[in-house]
């Protein structure tokens, strides 16, 4: 054959590719890339309106409080086992396809709660069918933004849960009106349609960057610092103590967090003796504060490290929970649960980063899927641990001072926990 005529070496092949998507990722605005993961952040996010329905499916399926409840600790649970699974998908197919199977067992999870009439099909529904379809998606939008922000990690990751935030301060109030003048059941249909449409805007314009993209003006040595990181394999993971103590402080203060977003409105009318309408406007007030600290924490990583921030957090949270007690009127539940709830979203935006500096970006997805498990776990033992609280005390007081407790003690864990050195 003509020497001539030979076809190159493959491996030539692939790192023309290579070349080439990198310098086609140049010309790509990456701030797209960012509004489509913020759309899709957002649309998932509108979970956490869940509160506004408690009590009216209570009245709706004349059940108990704990028994409706206990579809949005299903829903905690399913999530964060889900993006396990759908980590892997992700890592195979991308993050288009993994959203949009999870916009599908989104909606579908919405139409079985628009047919509820017992509290099993809203387990069904609420529990395991959205539940599942926030696990496609929720793990998608960070890994994905991120890679084409290696410098600015904490902000990205800051910007995007407060996306996740924002649905309950625009619809909460809406909603618990639609839901006065239509029913519970009829809204939930809505709700999925809404978050359905948002996420097939969203979906489209998200997409990873090429394997070794670096934006304009990062210096080499802060990619140099990057690259030194060992990329934790999540088998090495789990085998460290900081995994360990990572997922206990994100149980600590996943009970605190989803303790609010998931019984916000009747903590609320409980402790202060307020209308629905009143609480579901707390729950608003809540969710504003959720997302700035969401952004403020992501921010404040990048600038003093996201264990630091983390620290703070819990101190935080100690003291508000210990005094709880003083929150008996609309301007004090008001101002407890607004505390309580931007500590919560702080903690959602400074845990990715604080993932990425412990264990690497590589494998960050799945890693990452397996320490949300305390999401999960946070919200059974929250609907617990309140659960008890009713039953002995007829108050919130009483879940608060032990959440408080574990606070303290994800206080101490977050001074213990250093990078770990790999395993030769």
């Amino acid at each position: 054959m003509d020497g001539h005529n030979a076809r190159p070496p493959r491996y030539t092949d692939r790192a023309l590719k290579e070349e080439t998507h990198l310098e086609t990722a140049k010309k790509q605005n990456r701030w797209i890339v960012m509004l489509g993961g913020f759309i899709c952040m957002f649309a998932t996010g509108m979970i956490y309106t869940w509160s506004v329905y408690v009590n009216p499916m209570v009245e709706a399926l004349g059940a108990q409080k704990s028994d409706v409840t206990l579809a949005f600790s299903i829903l905690t649970m399913a999530v964060p086992i889900v993006m396990i699974f759908a980590s892997k998908v992700l890592q195979k197919r991308g993050p288009r396809v993994t959203c949009l199977i999870g916009v599908v067992l989104l909606f579908a999870g919405y139409f079985v709660c628009s047919r509820s009439t017992t509290p099993a099909m809203l387990y069904l529904g609420f529990g395991v069918l959205v539940g599942s379809g926030v696990g496609f998606i929720y793990g998608c939008p960070v890994p994905t933004v991120t890679s084409w922000f290696p410098d600015k990690k904490g902000m990205v990751s800051g910007i995007l849960m407060t996306a996740y935030g924002v649905g309950p301060i625009l619809f909460s109030t809406t909603l618990s009106g639609w839901i006065s003048a239509y029913g519970p059941n009829r809204v939930f249909l809505i709700q999925g349609c809404m978050a359905a449409v948002g996420l097939l805007i969203g979906i489209p314009l998200i997409k990873n960057a090429p394997a070794g993209y670096r934006p304009e003006g990062w210096t080499p040595a802060a990619a140099a610092a990057a690259s030194d990181i060992h990329q934790f394999r999540t088998k090495e993971m789990l085998a460290t103590p900081q995994f360990w103590m990572l997922l206990a402080m994100y149980l600590f203060t996943n009970c605190v967090g989803l303790s609010i977003t998931g019984n916000g409105s009747p903590i609320s009318q409980t402790m202060a003796g307020l209308t629905a309408l009143q609480a579901a406007s707390i729950v608003s007030i809540v969710s504003v504060c959720n997302s700035c600290g969401r952004f403020i924490a992501g921010a404040a990583s990048d600038r003093i490290g996201s264990r630091n921030v983390i620290s703070i957090i819990f101190c935080i949270c100690v003291v508000f929970c210990f005094t709880f007690s003083f929150a008996d009127t609309f301007l004090t539940v008001t101002i407890w649960l607004s505390v309580l709830g931007a500590c919560f979203g702080g903690m959602m935006a400074s845990y990715p980063p604080m993932i990425m500096d412990t264990f690497g970006t590589k494998y960050y997805s799945t890693n990452y899927a397996f320490i949300f498990l305390a999401y999960g776990f946070g919200g059974l033992a929250s609907n617990g641990i309140i659960s008890t609280s009713l039953n002995a005390t007829e108050t919130y007081v009483m879940a608060f001072y032990i959440m408080g407790g574990a606070c303290l003690v994800g206080a101490v864990f977050s001074r213990l926990v250093k990078r770990p050195a790999p395993r030769n």
